[in-house]
């Protein structure tokens, strides 16, 4: 997946990126919860999302995928540590245990990809920090949404927002949605949702989307930014 095509071509639009993210979320729901035997992914980045002519998205790539293996405490697997660098869940890069909740924290990622515009592990400059090394975008993102108002969280956001979107966004949505990919990439696993959750709340994200774009449908500049960005 890629939020600005090699052609030049506009980015995608917020809603867009709230269907792919959706999508994707249902995706993991599905081979975390509703097939007879539960698998990880293990490697999910954008890169693994596909997309087809109407930006629907569908996972990719199940080469890593596992078997979970049940144990007393869960649903756990010990294992080598294989991914993408900017995508693993702390827990899975120091003890090999690989979870539904190692997908989450990755998925969470995605989102905060999905928000910004920006790489798994990126350079600072261009952002509102000074520096330029490199850094994984959570640690980055989360900087921005460590305030204990969220009014406060709001106004530090919108400086982490993907300039292409040209302010063509809910802003309420744009909140809710960087506060789940916050839940999603906890420290501690126990602390993340499951994907249920995740599809729930992305529901309800697009739907309020939705409803937004079309109090916009009578400013004719404004809706053909948004149409163009589709």
């Amino acid at each position: 997946m890629h939020l600005i095509s090699s052609s030049g071509q506009a980015s995608l639009s917020w809603i867009s990126r709230v269907q792919i993210a959706l999508d994707t979320a249902r995706g993991l729901e599905y081979i975390h919860e509703h097939t007879k035997d539960q698998y990880v992914h293990r490697d999910i980045k954008t890169s693994n999302i596909l997309l087809n002519s109407s930006f629907r998205a569908k996972i990719s790539d199940f080469g890593l995928a596992k078997l979970i293996a049940k144990t007393g405490d869960g649903e756990v697997s010990t294992t080598k540590v294989v991914g993408t660098i900017g995508y693993l869940a702390p827990e899975y890069l120091h003890d090999g245990l690989a979870t539904t909740k190692s997908d989450v924290y990755a998925f969470g990622v995605v989102l905060f990809e999905l928000i910004s515009g920006k790489e798994a592990i990126t350079r600072t400059e261009g952002m509102v920090l000074s520096n330029s090394e490199r850094r994984s975008l959570a640690s980055v993102m989360l900087a921005a949404l460590r305030s204990s108002t969220n009014s406060v969280i709001m106004g530090s956001l919108r400086d982490y927002v993907d300039p292409s979107l040209m302010n063509l966004y809910p802003h309420d949505c744009v909140y809710k949605m960087a506060m789940l990919a916050k839940q999603c990439v906890e420290d501690d696993p126990i602390l993340r949702p499951d994907m249920k959750q995740g599809v729930i709340s992305l529901s309800q994200i697009l739907l309020s989307s939705i409803e937004w774009e079309a109090t916009l449908a009578g400013n004719s500049q404004v809706f053909s930014g948004l149409v163009q960005g589709r």
